[in-house]
């Protein structure tokens, strides 16, 4: 069964350009204090630049873990992976480097983390929450889009 609604995200609070990736997420963490700085990457931009490791480096300490291979549209099987991913590493930021299906994924994934969501099951459950306008949001997801 089809459903329509409407899902109100956070604002956009900074755009920022012409930096080099891995020094305007450093900078970012250290502005949030964020300690557990978690990764989800595109698996071609990990693979196939050293962009990603420069972003690690770069964080050193704070840099938790990074993800990556979420195949496109965001599969739930793969959000429930990622988010058990960012719950071992006990991320307190999610940083998405990727395309659509990165950044839409680490945005569910801050919602999931925030409100205990462990299976495929609980992102429909999630989802209902979210219309009603009874979901949590204590995690944040920043992203950095690259198509």
């Amino acid at each position: 069964m089809v459903q329509s609604g409407e899902m109100v995200l956070a604002r956009i609070e900074q755009v920022l350009f012409g930096q080099p990736a891995a020094e305007a997420v450093a900078a970012l963490a250290g502005r949030r204090d964020a300690r557990r700085v978690f990764i989800v990457a595109s698996e071609t931009l990990r693979r196939s630049t050293g962009e990603i490791a420069a972003i690690e480096a770069a964080l050193a300490g704070r840099w938790a873990g990074t993800w990556s291979g979420m195949r496109p549209h965001a599969p739930r099987a793969d959000v429930i992976a990622l988010v058990e991913a960012a719950r071992a590493a006990d991320a307190d930021l999610i940083v998405a480097v990727g395309g659509g299906s990165v950044v839409d994924a680490a945005k569910i994934v801050a919602l999931a983390l925030a409100n205990d969501v462990t299976a495929v099951d609980g992102l429909d459950a999630l989802a209902n929450r979210v219309e009603a306008g009874k979901v949590e949001v204590s995690i944040e997801a920043v992203s950095l889009a690259r198509t």
